[in-house]
């Protein structure tokens, strides 16, 4: 029976990947460096990590139903982070607008990151079929390290 169950968990892998990446960019982001190695000018809030792939590993039945089927497991996302910030070695003072701007701002991505995340995937069944994903949830409390 259980089997069963996990051969329709690899049916519909692509739309839970496509549910873990949407779900993952929402997720809270910290400069996983020691404080005197990191870049104060980056706006860790505006992060947009790029998904590189994500693997489902351990995935096993947790509860089970006439019409739903819980399964457990872990997401191991591979990722980087695009930041930008200012090139100090450019900037001016703007007495007009009483601020510090900069005439270069320097582009660049994050090491390539690996975050291992546990994951709830709910399918929903009608007849002994999967009729839908009723739920994925990312079960992360903490913000997720990034190295820069």
């Amino acid at each position: 029976m259980e089997d069963r169950y996990l051969e329709s968990l690899t049916h519909y892998l692509d739309e839970i990947k496509d549910s873990i990446s949407e779900d993952f960019a929402t997720l809270e982001f910290t400069d996983g460096r020691h404080p005197r190695e990191q870049i104060e000018y980056i706006d860790l809030s505006e992060i947009q990590p790029e998904i590189t792939s994500i693997e489902i590993h351990d995935a096993s039945v947790f509860a089970h139903t006439n019409d739903s089927v819980t399964y457990n497991a872990n997401a191991i996302i591979f990722f980087s982070i695009p930041f930008s910030s200012p090139d100090l070695d450019t900037g001016y003072y703007d007495h007009d607008a009483g601020e510090i701007r900069y005439i270069k701002i320097n582009r660049g991505k994050s090491k390539p990151q690996i975050c291992i995340i546990p994951v709830e995937i709910v399918l929903n069944f009608e007849d002994g079929e999967v009729v839908e994903i009723e739920s994925v949830s990312l079960d992360n409390p903490n913000a997720i390290p990034v190295d820069f």
